[in-house]
């Protein structure tokens, strides 16, 4: 069973649909069932796509402007949120997720945007490097991460979106930019964050910096107490957060501080 077998069970082989203007062959897959991770919403796409490269994106626009459809990208199916549901088509970038370049000079790293934040982990250890933050899961995209807000804790660090150096899209009408914060502030703002909005994102690169270990620290304090204490909690580490147990007036709070490897 294929990936996508596994994660979007299609009830159907591939039917092939024919651009008549442009002669072009598009493939997809019909009565797709979608859910979301926490399986709160789903819907039945009327084709589901995995392409593997920028052209086969690019022919799937082109179908979708010819027959007036709308088009959502969805990366690992983690948002709570109906975003990624359509009656449309439906695009997984989980087959575009090359490694494109690794600077060692300026720390950056490129990748295509259905690359999984485990796997880019693993890739950017190899080298000595990590990313900055990361939030609690990481079996989601680069693309995917970026395009939500995912965020990790450190009152000193931005969300993974703040760490992007450039990143690489394709509109509506099939047009490619490359946006960075030094050409385009504007628009790289508004794309790096964008929840798909702005087209579909092709590839992400990503400032990182030299790999750490975290030294951490977990225990139990009431509630009131830290948030009394708030501002001692918050420069006390690199990366503080607590969690509230649930009718309790008592958290975990978490500490941890960077070492060298």
């Amino acid at each position: 069973m294929s990936e996508a077998d596994h994660l979007f069970r299609p009830s159907s082989l591939n039917i092939i649909y024919t651009s008549k203007s442009s002669n072009i062959m598009k493939s997809g897959i019909s009565n797709v069932h979608f859910k979301n991770w926490a399986e709160t919403f789903e819907c039945v796409p009327e084709l589901f796509f995995a392409p593997k490269s920028q052209e086969e994106i690019a022919q799937i626009l082109e179908l979708a402007r010819e027959g007036n459809k709308k088009v959502k990208v969805v990366g690992c199916k983690h948002s709570p949120s109906d975003i990624a549901c359509t009656s449309g088509f439906m695009i997984s970038l989980q087959n575009f997720n090359q490694l494109i370049e690794i600077d060692k000079k300026l720390l950056r790293a490129k990748v295509q945007a259905g690359m999984k934040l485990t796997e880019l982990n693993e890739i950017l250890y190899s080298h000595n490097l990590c990313l900055s933050v990361l939030g609690s899961v990481s079996d989601i995209t680069i693309g995917g991460a970026i395009s939500v807000g995912t965020h990790g804790t450190g009152i000193e660090y931005g969300n993974l979106s703040s760490y992007v150096t450039e990143i690489e899209l394709m509109l509506s009408n099939g047009t490619v930019l490359t946006l960075s914060p030094e050409k385009d502030f504007e628009l790289f703002q508004a794309a790096v964050c964008s929840l798909g909005s702005f087209g579909i994102i092709l590839t992400v690169t990503m400032q990182c910096e030299k790999a750490f270990n975290l030294q951490m620290r977990q225990y139990g304090l009431p509630l009131k107490e830290v948030i009394e204490n708030l501002d001692v909690h918050l420069t006390g580490s690199d990366h503080f957060r607590f969690m509230w147990f649930p009718y309790t007036d008592n958290v975990v709070v978490s500490h941890a501080t960077r070492t060298e490897l």
